[in-house]
């Protein structure tokens, strides 16, 4: 078994920890894994809880289930947690958090918190304010305690009363993102991913569709957003798996935001690790970083969510192609634009990787209903 230290069972909490549950078998390591979904391939790595919400007293309930008693089992969580630092808190005081404690996500997750630290720190990010600008069609706003670009729209869209939001240049380009370790002192860069959306879904033209785990930038903006991570994680004692998201404007990467918790790309570089990125992230958070493991370009690949176009139940018959993830139970009921299931693929380039995901996810978005 490979070394996890001290960690032989532990809880991994989440919207999806699916791509957590699968490394942890990499590792070693048992988990029991609590989320929203509890799809097949989650319950074939762990054993699973599905929660009807991600509310404070669904996972406390949930967590109480798996570890009855008085036991203060450790905790992994992904995202969906991480954007309520209360939420994180709460948990401390029932569980071992093995990830960035509250106090750092309040820091992180708070956009005048986060600006005034990028700030501090000379880090670039696109021009920002609090106030709608006068020509709209050329910013964005995002509500705040979102992820996925579930909480982004254009800036002429209606916020609610009282959230809470910022708003954005809008910048040409794709969004990218790079994956990295850290142990509030120094970080690992794993690797650097494209991303995009399909801008389908009017009422959330900016949620995350798909990545692939290569960006087309140059060594100079390599080093730039190495000195980047180097910099908040010291600044902000970030440790364990976390994505920094970026766009590039005029040869300069400029930050959007900072995701201190194991993220969905880590799927696209979990085979490098023999013992998985969960048991680094471990490892991280405990203070020690592993060697840099070397970039196999051969190994380029991506993967994209598939979203229901229609309401339907999944058939209890149906047989998944092996390069489909997340997929529901048989008998599952899917309204439309929900997430449906993960496609994946490989191939020599970005353009090849993305043409075949999208065909895949257009073969099985039509054919999985009962």
């Amino acid at each position: 078994m490979p070394d996890t230290g001290c960690v032989q069972e532990l809880i991994l909490v989440g919207l999806s920890t699916r791509v957590l549950a699968e490394s942890a078998v990499r590792g070693g390591i048992r988990v029991i894994a609590i989320d929203l979904f509890a799809d097949l391939d989650t319950r074939e790595a762990a054993h699973c809880i599905a929660v009807p919400s991600l509310l404070e007293g669904h996972l406390i309930a949930a967590i109480e289930r798996a570890f009855p008693g008085n036991s203060s089992p450790q905790l992994v969580y992904a995202s969906g947690i991480d954007t309520d630092p209360d939420l994180v808190r709460s948990l401390s005081q029932t569980v071992d958090l093995i990830g960035n404690p509250a106090g750092v996500l309040q820091t992180i997750n708070s956009p005048d918190r986060f600006f005034a630290l990028l700030d501090s720190l000379s880090i670039p990010y696109p021009e920002s304010c609090f106030h709608k600008p006068a020509n709209p069609g050329d910013w964005v706003v995002k509500l705040a305690g979102t992820q996925g670009g579930t909480g982004v729209f254009s800036a002429s869209h209606n916020i609610p009363v009282g959230a809470v939001c910022y708003y954005q240049k809008r910048l040409p380009g794709p969004s990218l993102s790079v994956l990295f370790l850290a142990n509030s002192q120094d970080a690992r860069v794993i690797g650097f991913n494209t991303q995009w959306n399909d801008r389908l879904d009017p009422l959330s033209p900016y949620r995350l569709s798909g990545i692939v785990n290569h960006a087309a930038i140059t060594y100079e903006q390599k080093k730039q957003l190495c000195e980047y991570i180097a910099k908040l994680v010291k600044s902000a004692s970030l440790v364990g798996l976390g994505t920094l998201d970026f766009m590039i404007e005029d040869g300069c990467c400029k930050v959007l935001e900072v995701n201190p918790r194991p993220s969905a790309s880590m799927a696209l570089f979990d085979e490098r690790y023999p013992a998985g990125l969960l048991n680094e992230h471990i490892r991280a958070v405990a203070g020690c970083l592993g060697p840099e493991v070397r970039q196999d370009g051969r190994a380029l690949g991506g993967f994209q969510i598939v979203y229901a176009n229609q309401t339907g139940v999944i058939g209890d018959s149906l047989v998944w192609p092996v390069w489909v993830k997340d997929r529901p139970a048989p008998g599952s009921r899917i309204s439309i634009d929900d997430p449906l299931c993960t496609v994946t693929a490989k191939g020599d380039s970005i353009v090849v990787v993305r043409e075949l995901l999208a065909k895949r996810g257009q073969l099985i978005g039509a054919s999985c209903f009962a």
